[in-house]
């Protein structure tokens, strides 16, 4: 009998089996390996089912869906379809390092005192160019203000959520038009609207590429 998933790597992708094989890769080379990884695609016309067979990973688990423009559609598929007690969060285009859920799962503080858990992020341009570090948190007393007031401060290929949290409390990515590009802004506001506890590690354990075709690169639709 195979052994429960800790942590469910949900991640959408269309049309971008270039990125989605090193996405997917830097999961599977996870020096923490009791996950498995969710790719919601987003009926590609590319060759990513292909990128994903040649892996030969039973951990890897292969949905179809036609998300009509959004990723949230996608993503909740992927938690409706996650059997771990943390949902993890990845973008096709992003990176994770080795041990980054080692760092977070495996480290001295419990991960049971907290319902979200999160970590920097370097900003690297597609040559691979570190642009900037993004440091997430901190979290505080007053967090859903914080978040309210002064803006997101938390990067979605970094977070981990706890399953039975967003179970709990019906919560979801909000699938509306309006939300395209914040999506995960309104999670985690409601997340923090519901007193969940976000833990923050000081450490940048992933990469976020910068590119032509990103969703939160459109800055005049994002800040709308």
């Amino acid at each position: 009998m195979s052994m429960k998933p800790l942590i469910s790597v949900v991640i959408p992708t269309y049309n971008d089996a270039h990125h989605l094989k090193r996405s997917v890769g830097s999961v599977l080379s996870q020096s923490y390996s009791n996950f498995e990884v969710i790719v919601v695609d987003n009926s590609s016309l590319d060759n990513t089912k292909a990128v994903l067979d040649a892996f030969k990973d039973e951990r890897i688990k292969y949905f179809l869906i036609n998300n009509k423009g959004s990723i949230a559609a996608s993503r909740n598929l992927g938690i409706r379809n996650a059997s771990g007690s943390w949902v993890a969060f990845l973008d096709s285009d992003d990176f994770w390092y080795k041990d980054k859920l080692t760092a977070m799962f495996c480290s001295d503080f419990c991960s049971e005192n907290f319902e979200a858990i999160s970590h920097n992020v370097l900003t690297v341009d597609v040559n691979g160019d570190e642009l900037r570090k993004m440091v997430c948190g901190p979290f505080t007393d007053t967090f859903y203000y914080d978040l309210l007031f002064t803006g997101n401060r938390c990067s979605t290929s970094a977070m981990v959520v706890k399953s039975s949290f967003l179970r709990a409390n019906k919560l979801k990515f909000n699938e509306s038009a309006d939300f395209i590009t914040v999506e995960d802004y309104g999670l985690w506001l409601d997340m923090a609207n519901l007193g969940a506890k976000f833990k923050f590690i000081n450490q940048a354990l992933s990469e976020y590429l910068v590119h032509e075709n990103n969703n939160s690169s459109k800055v005049q639709f994002h800040f709308e």
